[in-house]
């Protein structure tokens, strides 16, 4: 029996952008409130309110898009599929930080090797020539997501 002991969490596949667009405008209108409910003085004021609000919609933006992915897994309570790859390589990089890559196989719907970034501990417990096993949820707005996850030895 094959128990995932911890597991990474990827975006599999963003080919469906209504996440995407759907969370920039939802910030975009956020922003959009925000500016309106501002109290409006002078013409020359008003030139930079809207550069205010123009920068204040780029990361309005980008947090309307991440909490449209994270609802997407954590609102996704559908059976998972499960599917198995073998690692064919392992990468670690240092600098400021360490980050921790696994080169995977072809695995259910994805034909190609991928690189995904792992956690070291998922990173320590996996070598070239394992089984990792994949589940890919279908997401709860429809955009699928993997984990990965280490069988137990």
């Amino acid at each position: 029996m094959v128990v995932g002991v911890v597991s990474e969490t990827n975006v599999y596949d963003l080919s469906h952008w209504r996440l995407v667009i759907a969370g920039a405008i939802f910030g975009g209108l956020w922003c959009k409130l925000a500016m309106a409910a501002s109290p409006r003085e002078d013409n020359e004021a008003e030139g930079m309110r809207w550069l205010t609000g123009l920068l204040a919609a780029i990361p309005a933006c980008l947090i309307g898009v991440l909490a449209l992915f994270g609802l997407n897994r954590k609102l996704d309570y559908a059976p998972a599929t499960p599917y198995f790859a073998e690692v064919l390589q392992k990468r670690a990089i240092y600098g400021k930080g360490a980050s921790y890559n696994l080169k995977i196989g072809p695995w259910g719907p994805q034909k190609l090797r991928d690189s995904y970034a792992v956690s070291q501990w998922l990173y320590d417990h996996l070598e070239v020539g394992d089984s990792a096993q994949i589940q890919m949820h279908s997401g709860w707005l429809g955009q699928p997501w993997i984990e990965i996850s280490a069988p137990m030895k």
